[in-house]
């Protein structure tokens, strides 16, 4: 069975590792994988044989969001979920597309692109709302494509 574990998001690579240790140390019988993916945030995957397996595994590892009952998939709905987070559209944003600032101090403003740095996946955009013309270098995870230039 495949259970999904919620884990605090900025620890979860610790996390996992403080799991597979206490596998280890405790020779846990019936935990056959430990998977972290940075897509699917907050979420530990852990294949077992069964729940008490589990919770041997994970109890006393802080990090660990406590819950009444464990979360159990099955294998194809891992699976779509897996193929969606490897299938996403790719947005491409060009220069003169309006954007909108989506994370940081200037959330909610759009902004038009002026430049784009590849190497460091950033992009550099004027808000239009301001007074003054101000460029920005914000990453590409930041910003929502609104309206692009070719429409």
């Amino acid at each position: 069975m495949i259970y999904l574990i919620p884990v605090v998001v900025r620890d979860a690579h610790i996390i996992a590792k403080l799991i597979h240790k206490r596998v280890m140390d405790l020779n846990i019988d019936g935990i056959y994988s430990i998977y972290l993916d940075t897509k699917i945030r907050g979420y530990l995957v852990i294949e077992a044989k069964n729940d008490d397996v589990v919770k041997k595994a994970i109890s006393g590892v802080k990090g660990v969001k406590p819950r009444a009952e464990l979360l159990v998939i099955s294998e194809s709905e891992l699976d779509k979920i897996l193929m969606k987070l490897t299938t996403e559209e790719k947005i491409v944003i060009n220069i003169g597309d309006v954007v909108e600032i989506i994370k940081g101090p200037f959330a909610g403003e759009k902004a038009k692109v002026t430049a784009i740095n590849s190497e460091r996946n950033l992009y550099t955009v004027i808000p239009l709302d301001l007074p003054t013309i101000v460029p920005i270098d914000i990453p590409a995870k930041n910003i929502k494509l609104l309206k692009s230039s070719k429409e």
